[in-house]
C-alpha cells in the first residue's frame, strides 16, 4: 500500500506534503489511518508525491517534481492525490490512500477506482490538512472490490477528530457486502477526448510567470 505524502507515519519514511521545507520531517506517531491499517496487517511500502501542501492542482511539487500519468507520461496525473493514483495505475501498489478534495480527478485520468467517503466517516488525525472543513481520506484501487475492502478498514471513530463522532454507528467494517454482480449492466461510459497535456502546458507557463504579470501572461484570473 502507498500513502499520499500528507499521511504521517512514525517510521523511516518522511512526511513532507510535497514540500522541501519539510523534507526531513518524521512524524512522532502514525496517523490514525496508518495505525489502523498496520493493525489490519497492511504493508505500507512508501509515500507518493503530491501538490505541495495540496495546492495548485496540477500534481507538481518542488520536492518530487511533476507527477506523470501512468498511461502517458506526457499527460498529467490529476491533482494533489495524483501520486497515489499513478502508483496504483502503474502497479507499484495494490491500493493507495489519497485525500479528497482530490480523489475523483486523479482516479478518472489514471483509470482506477476511488471512493469519496462522507465527511466524518473517516478520521483525519495525523494527516497534514488542506481544509479542516472538507478533507476526507479515501481509498484508491484498481478494482471496486479492493476499494470497498480498504474503506471498511478506514472507517471508525477517531477520538482526536470531532467530525467522526457524527458517524458513530453509521459506518460498516465491510463494504463489500454492498457490491452487486452486473451492477454496471446497461451503463453508459463516457470517453474524454480533450488532451490533458494542454492543461499541463498551461500550468507550466503559469509557473514561469512573475507575480506582477501572471494574470495577463497566462490569461487567468485565478491563482
Amino acid at each position: 500500500m502507498v500513502l499520499k505524502d500528507s499521511y504521517g507515519t512514525n517510521d523511516r519514511m518522511h512526511t513532507t506534503a510535497g514540500s522541501v521545507v519539510m523534507g526531513d520531517f518524521i512524524a512522532t506517531a502514525d496517523s490514525f489511518r496508518a495505525a489502523k491499517l498496520r493493525a489490519s496487517d497492511a504493508v505500507l511500502i512508501g509515500k507518493a508525491n503530491m501538490d505541495e501542501f495540496s495546492m495548485a492542482g496540477g500534481g507538481y511539487s518542488l520536492r518530487g517534481a511533476q507527477i506523470r500519468n501512468a498511461y502517458a507520461v506526457g499527460h498529467i496525473s490529476g491533482s494533489s492525490s495524483g501520486g497515489p493514483a499513478a502508483a496504483v495505475s502503474a502497479n507499484f501498489a495494490l491500493v493507495a490512500l489519497g485525500v479528497d478534495t482530490t480523489l475523483q480527478i486523479p482516479a478518472a485520468v489514471n483509470g482506477i477506482v476511488t471512493i469519496r467517503p462522507t465527511f466524518g466517516l473517516v478520521g483525519r488525525t495525523g494527516i497534514i490538512p488542506s481544509s479542516l472543513f472538507s478533507d476526507t481520506p479515501g481509498p484508491m484501487a484498481r478494482t471496486v472490490a479492493d476499494a470497498a475492502s480498504i474503506l471498511g478498514v478506514m472507517t471508525g471513530v477517531d477520538p482526536d477528530d470531532d467530525a467522526t463522532s457524527l458517524a458513530q454507528n453509521h459506518g460498516y467494517s465491510d463494504y463489500t457486502q454492498f457490491l452487486k454482480a452486473g451492477g454496471l449492466k446497461g451503463a453508459h461510459i463516457g470517453v474524454r477526448r480533450t488532451p490533458s497535456h494542454a492543461l499541463l502546458k498551461r500550468q507550466r507557463d503559469f509557473r514561469g510567470c512573475g507575480c506582477a504579470d501572471a494574470r495577463q501572461k497566462c490569461g487567468t484570473d485565478r491563482l
